[in-house]
């Protein structure tokens, strides 16, 4: 189903014509507030980001030594060490 634009469906041809009419505001100046808007959501998309990768890396240091006898520790760091890098990648 089609999004609606002044009550009416919108076609490939409104949509040229609202792209068309965005990208003459952004290039004249209409809308000065454009450039804020975007780095707030960059911001909010980074501290989201953030925050999940923190949350996977906690869980999976959850589950780093489950057993009844604790794991070496050079077997503990190296797990540490790959989930550490597989947080950060994944959100780079």
């Amino acid at each position: 189903r089609a999004r609606t634009s002044n009550g009416l469906a919108m076609t490939g041809g409104g949509l040229a014509s609202s792209l068309r009419f965005l990208v003459s505001g952004l290039q004249q100046g209409m809308f000065h507030e454009l450039p804020s808007l975007w780095n707030a959501w960059a911001l909010q998309v980074v501290a989201v980001s953030l925050n999940d990768a923190d949350s996977w890396f906690g869980s999976l240091l959850a589950k780093i030594d489950t057993k009844d006898q604790p794991i070496p520790v050079n077997v503990y760091n190296d797990r540490l060490d790959e989930w550490r890098e597989n947080a950060t990648n994944f959100y780079l």
